[in-house]
């Protein structure tokens, strides 16, 4: 689904660039006999059991009908399978949520506060990592500097989120990306499976104390997901990710810090609509397994960065 035509155009990498991203099967998928997980959906064959529960939620969608174009889109519908983990009636009852979303006008609809929290950068697109997989920045003590109303910053989580899906993806190459799901509930019903890492930067004490108090109760495999980082660790970990000039200052690269999402003010897209990428990098997953001594399958696909440095909890008010 289009949502703001070729507005945003100048966010995509070129063909070159993306097809320059070879990922083995095993980053695609695995099933380690108790576990399915998928990471590319889009233009990749799928196993029998896939098939047979795409076969299965198609039906019950035609049985309750349930119409829309999404529901032609195989791989979609298998990202909501999977988040739902393969559940027919969950996955139903999110793909309804979803079409209802997506028909809502309000759902990407800016109003004049909606805006001034873009442009004061509440929340912006960054720069590209070594694979060309973009970065989503989320900057929380601005956020926490005002009364946030719940029906004025979802659309801004929403036009973000949808901007990176819609013009930073590349289908079969780059289609993940990294969220902090507390913040929307748009991340996890809205842009099903499309989280891989997250990286908190600054955390406070009390954050962190909280994070130790829920984390028995949180699945391995999202744990894993979780990078706390802060002094050095900010600057060493992320340049591991990054080149330095597709990274702020204030997160260990060399660009300026960054104030919004407009292409005139941010270096990593030109004014004539050029995305400034650093040519001639292909990324070969298993060569950068060995050469980091890290599986790419944990790397960012879309890297998220959460500034907790002055974290308190996010108050909605109605």
């Amino acid at each position: 689904m289009i949502v703001f035509g070729n507005k945003y155009e100048y966010l995509r990498v070129t063909k070159e660039e993306a097809l320059s991203i070879i990922h083995p099967e095993s980053y695609i998928q695995e099933f380690d006999g108790k576990t399915r997980k998928r990471r590319i959906f889009q233009d990749v064959p799928y196993n029998d059991f896939e098939n047979q529960k795409l076969k299965e939620i198609e039906q019950t969608c035609f049985e309750q009908k349930l119409n829309h174009a999404v529901l032609q889109q195989k791989g979609q519908l298998l990202k909501f399978l999977y988040s739902n983990k393969f559940d027919i009636q969950k996955t139903y009852e999110n793909l309804k949520l979803y079409i209802q979303w997506l028909m809502d006008p309000k759902t990407f609809q800016l109003n004049n506060v909606s805006k001034q929290y873009l442009e004061k950068g509440f929340a912006y697109l960054g720069g590209r990592d070594k694979q060309y997989r973009p970065s989503i920045i989320f900057d929380v003590p601005k956020m926490l500097s005002v009364e946030l109303k719940l029906e004025e910053i979802l659309p801004v989580f929403n036009t973000i989120l949808w901007m990176a899906q819609e013009y930073q993806f590349y289908n079969k190459h780059i289609e993940n990306w990294q969220l902090f799901d507390q913040i929307s509930k748009s991340s996890t019903i809205y842009f099903p499976v499309n989280l891989e890492n997250i990286f908190i930067l600054h955390p406070s004490n009390s954050l962190k104390l909280s994070w130790n108090l829920v984390k028995p109760f949180i699945p391995k495999e999202s744990q894993e997901k979780i990078q706390f980082l802060d002094g050095d660790d900010v600057k060493k970990q992320l340049l591991k990710v990054f080149n330095p000039d597709q990274l702020e200052q204030k997160y260990g690269g060399s660009v300026t810090d960054l104030m919004n999402i407009n292409s005139s003010v941010n270096p990593y897209y030109s004014v004539q609509g050029n995305y400034n990428s650093s040519k001639g990098r292909p990324y070969d997953s298993v060569k950068y397994k060995q050469q980091n001594n890290c599986d790419p399958s944990i790397i960012l696909n879309n890297i998220f960065f959460i500034q907790f440095k002055y974290f308190k909890s996010i108050k909605y008010t109605g």
